[in-house]
């Protein structure tokens, strides 16, 4: 057979895989083991591994070994017939799906699969874990059939990863709008232990502070943002309203029973400076708000607890414990 035969009939297969044929898809369309090694010496295929050719006027990008890896497991299926039955087929999970999904700074070793039969290789370089995958599990990427990246962020704790590395995937897949519930409602104390963790909502509180993606770094992030300034200038606003409502003379007999000395000179200042626009700093009046929203002191009974009641009840951005304390004080 002539080479430009052989590129003829390669063609139809190649333009749906990336550049790539497998030998025995070759052989099912009449190109022998000899043409393809002509094709080869002539510079019209690359011979990525055994068995798998590459079109050499075909880009190539970072997934490409992984891409050759997968179309070896099954060489004799077109990969567009696959991916019509991804999830019982064999899907790409582990670190090759974080690769694939680009999180995480986990260097790939052995290609990693998963398939609902059990398959074993003499290949190095191709590691199976044997499952049966739900239908929501498995998405297509980039062409290549993938467990989601909820479940290559299970598959890696499942796998004992570093859990700095596993909080990074997670940070980069929050990108990609991760579902974390959808992670922690399937993690379990046996993924906590074998990190020496109490529990599985500890092991995944632990997560997201090493991503930084806790209650607390997101409020610091947000803070430290454009947008930082934009919530203390209404939390300050509606402090200085609040405060107004009640005596000057009373609030200030408050702040001089109660208070710190740093938390009595933000409210001298809400104080003094109420029509003002600049505004008083924001960890001070943090302070005030929550020693106002925890005082009972003797004096000022009716005034800390009027007060804690509005910070607690959400309008100055306090908790609604607060206000819930200051009814079960005022009740008895």
């Amino acid at each position: 057979m002539k080479a430009l035969e052989a590129q003829r009939r390669l063609a139809d297969i190649t333009a749906s895989q990336w550049g790539m044929v497998t030998a025995r898809q070759a052989e099912a369309v009449g190109v022998g083991h000899l043409e393809l090694s002509r094709l080869a010496r002539g510079g019209h295929l690359e011979r990525l591994e055994h068995g798998i050719y590459r079109d050499s006027g075909a880009p190539a990008d970072h997934l490409e070994y992984l891409r050759a890896a997968w179309l070896s497991t099954e060489p004799d299926h077109l990969a567009g017939d696959r991916l019509r039955d991804r999830e019982n087929g064999v899907v790409i999970s582990g670190r090759s799906a974080a690769t694939v999904h680009r999180i995480g700074d986990l260097r790939e070793g052995a290609h990693e699969f998963t398939s609902p039969d059990r398959r074993q290789t003499r290949r190095p370089d191709i590691r199976y874990r044997k499952r049966i995958l739900p239908h929501d599990a498995v998405v297509v990427r980039d062409g290549l059939p993938v467990v989601t990246p909820e479940q290559t962020i299970l598959d890696l704790i499942n796998d004992g990863e570093d859990l700095t590395l596993i909080a990074q995937a997670v940070r980069d897949a929050t990108n990609d709008r991760l579902d974390q519930d959808a992670i922690a409602s399937r993690l379990t104390a046996t993924d906590a232990r074998r990190y020496g963790i109490k529990s599985a909502a500890d092991l995944w509180e632990n997560i997201l502070q090493n991503a930084h993606l806790d209650d607390r770094s997101l409020a610091d992030e947000v803070a430290a943002g454009p947008i930082g300034s934009l919530v203390a200038e209404i939390y300050l606003r509606q402090l200085q309203q609040t405060i107004a409502k009640y005596p000057a003379e009373e609030v200030r007999k408050l702040t001089e029973n109660i208070l710190p000395d740093s938390a009595k000179t933000a409210i001298q200042s809400v104080l003094a400076e109420a029509a003002s626009p600049r505004l008083p700093a924001l960890p001070a009046l943090e302070i005030v708000r929550a020693k106002l929203a925890a005082s009972a002191h003797a004096d000022n009974t009716a005034v800390s607890r009027n007060i804690a009641r509005a910070i607690g009840a959400g309008r100055i951005g306090g908790s609604p414990t607060a206000a819930r304390k200051a009814d079960d004080a005022d009740e008895s």
